[in-house]
């Protein structure tokens, strides 16, 4: 335990923080510093959130590939689980319509001869 020069009392935290300071030197996350030193997380971004991460560590590039993996890995799951659900949507509509009688088929065929050729409906009957 160290002492406080200014205050002259005990720091209980100083060694810590100066484990954390080393720990984010050799490229370690904030969430990795506060497992490895039992403490919490938000003390860990308190203490070395305002120093750069490494980007260039192998420890770093190891982080980024795995990243990349989750990405992608995510990025297929949710294409699989938006095609299952247009899936699911074309079966109900295909469900839900069925094929038109032929009844039904000379309605539409003589309501759209009305609504193209009123003319000639207008004629023939008059």
């Amino acid at each position: 335990m160290s002492e406080d020069p200014v205050l002259g009392r005990r720091c209980d935290k100083d060694d810590l923080r100066a484990a954390a300071w080393r720990l984010r030197a050799e490229g370690r996350t904030v969430n990795e510093i506060a497992e490895r030193l039992t403490i919490a997380r938000s003390t860990a971004h308190r203490w070395v959130g305002h120093l750069p991460l490494d980007g260039s560590s192998e420890a770093a590039t190891q982080r980024r590939i795995e990243a990349d993996a989750r990405r992608a890995l995510h990025r297929v799951d949710r294409r699989k689980q938006r095609e299952d659900a247009e899936r699911e949507a074309r079966e109900a509509a295909a469900g839900w319509v069925d094929a038109p009688a032929l009844r039904e088929l000379l309605l539409v065929g003589a309501a759209l001869y009305w609504c193209v050729c009123p003319d000639r409906v207008s004629s023939t009957s008059g």
